[in-house]
């Protein structure tokens, strides 16, 4: 009895070596006015080479992060981007970002077209 249990806390005390030392960021982007999810969001973490796409269900995950305070940038076609300051991203711990994003509107300046002609002036 004595030598399975030496060997069990031996197991439970070398088991963080292999486990890692990276975290996760996950959450889930939706569009602020009608709450539906966005799909094809992108999620970058500036100053690193860490990036991702939202699913169709709006949900993303960023895993095997060094852990540290990271910026993140969420952009979308015809969507305000939206960034996150000073993220936390601590050892085997995941840290959490529901986004709501707001369309743009952009309004795009009159132009004349001509017959027989393929310019618009």
């Amino acid at each position: 009895m004595k030598k399975w249990f030496l060997i069990v806390n031996l197991l439970l005390s070398v088991t963080p070596i292999f486990c890692g030392n990276s975290g996760i960021i996950q959450g889930k982007i939706i569009d602020a006015v009608t709450g539906e999810e966005i799909t094809g969001a992108r999620i970058e973490i500036r100053g690193i080479n860490a990036s991702t796409n939202s699913g169709f269900d709006g949900n993303f995950y960023l895993n095997d992060l060094e852990p540290g305070i990271y910026t993140i940038t969420i952009s979308f076609i015809s969507f305000q981007p939206v960034v996150y300051h000073d993220i936390v991203v601590e050892s085997g711990k995941t840290t959490t970002i529901n986004a709501k994003m707001n369309e743009t509107t952009t309004r795009l300046k009159a132009g004349k077209l001509k017959p027989n002609s393929n310019s618009v002036t």
